[in-house]
């Protein structure tokens, strides 16, 4: 028993002594020590949680796919961003079927005054289609129809696939006004 009581008054000091004279530094994501001493105080870094950092392409704010699939089904979350699954850049000056887009819509398909949800997830001038331009005196050209925020959009039946690459559309659809496929409907 004496043995082990000598051992353990030698070796808790030298533990002790081991520990503290160690100086631990612990650092932040981009390697700022945590604990840092200016002036003889000392301050915490910490790093700020940020939203919007997301891919071209890509709109904030998701958690879980559900959210991003609940308004664009074919999408995903990927670091806090919506990003569809066949993942395209988007440019938001032709993003509305070659019309400009001033953003992502929000969770619940919302957007600014003048401006419609289309079914990329953009604010758009129209749902579907590119604008032809404001309507003159109520009026548009032939194929558009005045919208409720005095636009000029395609009028169409169907569903909407995507825009026309070069004229061409994928198969079993059509390109039609507004520069977009429409699928096509078998009667039978």
């Amino acid at each position: 028993m004496i043995p082990i009581t000598a051992a353990l008054l030698v070796s808790i000091p030298f533990a002790m002594f081991l520990v503290l004279s160690t100086s631990v530094e612990f650092k932040d994501m981009d390697g700022i020590p945590l604990n840092r001493e200016l002036n003889g105080e000392v301050t915490l870094s910490r790093t700020k949680r940020q939203w919007g950092n997301c891919a071209p392409g890509c709109f904030p704010s998701c958690q879980s796919n559900f959210q991003c699939q609940r308004f664009f089904p074919q999408s995903f979350c990927r670091q806090s961003c919506c990003c569809p699954l066949t993942y395209v850049p988007v440019d938001l000056k032709t993003a509305c079927d070659g019309g400009p887009a001033v953003g992502a819509c929000t969770p619940t398909g919302l957007c600014g005054q003048g401006f419609m949800c289309n079914y990329r997830g953009l604010c758009c001038r129209c749902r579907s289609g590119n604008s032809s331009g404001p309507c003159i005196n109520g009026f548009c050209p032939t194929g558009y129809s005045c919208n409720k925020f005095n636009f000029c959009c395609p009028v169409a039946s169907g569903i909407v696939i995507g825009q026309c690459i070069n004229g061409q559309c994928p198969e079993r659809s059509t390109c039609g006004l507004g520069n977009l496929c429409y699928a096509n409907i078998e009667s039978g």
